[in-house]
């Protein structure tokens, strides 16, 4: 994931519809929906694991902890959706 700025610099540094912008973009594309996606959803299923397997649903900062969680995802969502698909 920490590569996905270095690859955003590459891209917007080419000129538009230049091979290198396009060969940026289908790397992005490739490794959000490869290596991201499952990476966050994998993330999710443990979490929800332990918090049940470890009774903490009963204990209230989880409800805290779980509002910032939902946050984050939704930012990352939102970010994701507008830098990935904008024309370049």
């Amino acid at each position: 994931m920490l590569y996905m700025p270095q690859l955003s610099i590459h891209r917007f540094g080419r000129e538009i519809g230049a091979k290198q912008s396009a060969t940026f973009k289908i790397m992005q594309h490739w490794l959000v929906k490869a290596i991201i996606n499952p990476a966050a959803v994998v993330t999710w299923l443990i979490g929800l694991y332990f918090a049940w397997s470890g009774h903490w649903f009963t204990v209230g900062w989880l409800d805290g902890k779980l509002l910032l969680v939902a946050i984050s995802v939704s930012l990352r969502i939102a970010l994701l959706s507008y830098k990935m698909y904008q024309s370049s």
